[in-house]
């Protein structure tokens, strides 16, 4: 795990904050500083708060992220997900190390509400929609990359031929073109540049989000083969080696998840299945996965509400027994 400092530094709260992620613990909640040991009693002291509160901002991108405590309950809180997603995880890493280290037993559970839920999952799925536009950008660009290489290469042939035979042939017009072509592949050269960047930026936000929902579910769902199969599905790790085969595999495992914890029916699967005829990142193809992706989350934490309010209501009933 990376220190804290590395990337983060002490910040002031944006007031304009409006996703908010609970942790709840059956322990009172620690002093924030007793957790975030990477920074001094002396880094913090500008940034004294009220209330048992510490603002963190990213040196990269100057977001900031906001981590609170109250009683038994711990908030992360943001205007947008990625920067919760860096935050949660090593915010629990950090917690669990302390009460590791004082042998206390502590059960933490992480509790989105229904909005924040929502709100993720659009999120996730819009992450994967800008991801796979920006690629398909880059495709094309390529493309015409290819195209000119091709051009290049072949008046570079004829100029030599041209160059070659007695009496010299009139080369001029050869020679701007080829000096025209070079010209436009050091243009598209730099778009690639550029589109590379944008996409790698789009990958990150996508890989963020998703190891969101994947900690989340850790650590509020008992189902663990559900969340390894949410895991294996989302295949993260894959992103940024080889996105065809993260498709690939995001694609075949997203429609075995969707046989076996939807129970769908024919007509169902038909509708979501992807168009075989037509390329993965196709429009049809790409609003059928995602629609997919979109049902299986849903799914996946609904059950998990619902058994949480089952035990709510097990230990209601319980209590007025007793």
């Amino acid at each position: 795990m990376l220190p804290l400092k590395l990337y983060c530094s002490i910040g002031e709260k944006n007031l304009e904050n409006q996703i908010k992620l609970n942790v709840h613990v059956n322990e009172t909640c620690l002093d924030l500083k007793n957790i975030f040991t990477d920074f001094t009693k002396e880094d913090l002291s500008n940034f004294e708060e009220t209330v048992n509160s510490i603002t963190f901002k990213y040196k990269t991108t100057d977001k900031t992220v906001t981590v609170c405590a109250h009683e038994q309950e711990y908030s992360i809180e943001s205007d947008d997900f990625p920067e919760i997603s860096s935050m949660l995880d090593h915010f629990l890493n950090r917690i669990n190390e302390y009460y590791i280290r004082t042998n206390i037993g502590v059960r933490i559970t992480v509790k989105p509400s229904k909005e924040f839920i929502t709100q993720m999952i659009h999120r996730f799925l819009k992450s994967i929609e800008t991801h796979a536009k920006e690629r398909i950008k880059l495709k094309k660009i390529l493309d015409e990359l290819n195209i000119l290489q091709r051009q290049f290469t072949a008046v570079q042939k004829r100029l030599l031929v041209q160059y070659g035979s007695l009496p010299p042939a009139d080369c001029d017009p050869l020679e701007f073109l080829m000096k025209d072509t070079h010209q436009r592949i050091i243009i598209i050269v730099y778009e690639i540049i550029q589109n590379r960047n944008v996409v790698c930026r789009a990958g990150n936000t996508l890989v963020a989000i998703g190891r969101l929902i994947i900690c989340i579910l850790r650590n509020s769902s008992t189902d663990t083969l559900k969340v390894v199969l949410i895991e294996e599905m989302l295949s993260l790790d894959l992103l940024h080696d080889d996105c065809q085969e993260w498709e690939e595999a995001v694609t075949k495992v997203s429609s075995f998840v969707s046989n076996k914890l939807l129970k769908n029916t024919e007509k169902d699967r038909e509708k979501l299945a992807p168009v075989s005829e037509e390329e993965t990142l196709s429009h049809i193809n790409l609003k059928r996965f995602l629609r997919k992706l979109k049902i299986i989350l849903e799914k996946v934490f609904d059950e998990i509400n619902e058994d949480t309010q089952g035990n709510i209501m097990r230990t209601e009933e319980l209590v007025e027994i007793i």
